[in-house]
């Protein structure tokens, strides 16, 4: 099914298009059509990784099609609607990224001496599950690690030493995190 437009008219207003999708979700194909790009462009601009703004299109759409029983127009345009739950996407994803490396960063610092012999083993089995998770990475992907968290280089030394672009290194360092991250789970305090 193509996007729904109604008869005789040029072009539906979003409102109309809500309404429809409300209806039939495969009428929200017109409003995707009409705002995918300039998600993109907005997340891209203030996260400035395409995989992330992908995934922040991503998110939004599927919250907007999700709450779009919410929307409520008296409140205001479609478009802000929509851009809002951008916002807060965006949001959602810098504070998880802060909480994530603050995780990490815990993980790969020197602990002080272990009060106790239990102390130093569980610190050890935690240790050897943090390294073990690493191996697990591609060699790509556990190289930018090494770098960052074992040799402690910024992002620019990383992408300077590997010979690929500082956009390049810091994704493939936060598509490393997350890897790390589902492979560690919840032994990792990121909420």
């Amino acid at each position: 099914m193509s996007a729904w437009e109604p008869p005789g008219q040029a072009a539906a207003s979003d409102e109309e298009v809500v309404e429809a999708a409300r209806a039939d979700a495969r009428h929200f194909e017109l409003l995707y059509d009409r705002y995918a790009d300039r998600l993109y462009r907005y997340a891209l601009s203030r996260t400035g990784s395409t995989t992330e703004a992908d995934d922040i299109v991503s998110e939004t759409v599927l919250a907007a099609l999700e709450k779009l029983g919410q929307f409520d127009p008296q409140r205001g345009a479609f478009r802000s609607w929509l851009f809002t739950i951008a916002t807060r996407k965006i949001a959602d994803q810098r504070r998880g990224h802060r909480r994530f490396w603050r995780a990490i960063n815990r993980r790969w610092r020197p602990d002080p001496p272990a009060a106790s012999a239990l102390d130093f083993v569980l610190q050890e089995e935690d240790r050897v599950r943090v390294h073990r998770a690493v191996e697990r990475l591609s060699e790509a992907n556990r190289e930018v690690v090494t770098l960052r968290f074992v040799a402690e280089l910024p992002i620019a030394a990383i992408a300077n030493t590997l010979g690929i672009s500082e956009g390049a290194a810091k994704m493939r360092l936060s598509r490393a995190m997350r890897q790390l991250a589902d492979d560690l789970g919840d032994d990792l305090d990121i909420r």
